[in-house]
């Protein structure tokens, strides 16, 4: 089954563009999910002695409006995210098929 999936790398396995796609995809996904809280930690540590907790962060975040919590930022750290995860594993899965053995592809 392994084989017939392309788990190991064989005549099956994804090409190199299509786990880079799904590498950007995945980054972006998760930039958006986590924006807001990592905005929350940012402000967190941000604030004079440390701040005093997250809830008192993402309560101030609140206050400035949730349009603002939501997108400041989101784009840039999203293009950041996919364009880095694609190039990362463009790369990974061009060397490792670059790298194998040719016995291994006849497998």
């Amino acid at each position: 089954a392994a084989k017939r999936l392309g788990v190991h790398g064989g005549a099956d396995a994804l090409p190199a563009w299509a786990c880079a796609g799904s590498a950007a995809v995945a980054s972006a996904a998760a930039c958006v999910a986590t924006h807001a809280l990592d905005t929350a930690k940012t402000r967190l540590q941000a604030l004079p002695g440390g701040g005093r907790s997250f809830r008192s962060a993402l309560r101030g975040l609140w206050c400035e409006g949730v349009g603002a919590m939501l997108t400041a930022g989101l784009a840039a750290r999203t293009i950041n995210g996919a364009s880095t995860s694609a190039i990362s594993f463009y790369l990974y899965e061009s060397a490792k098929k670059w790298l194998r053995r040719p016995e291994e592809e006849e497998a």
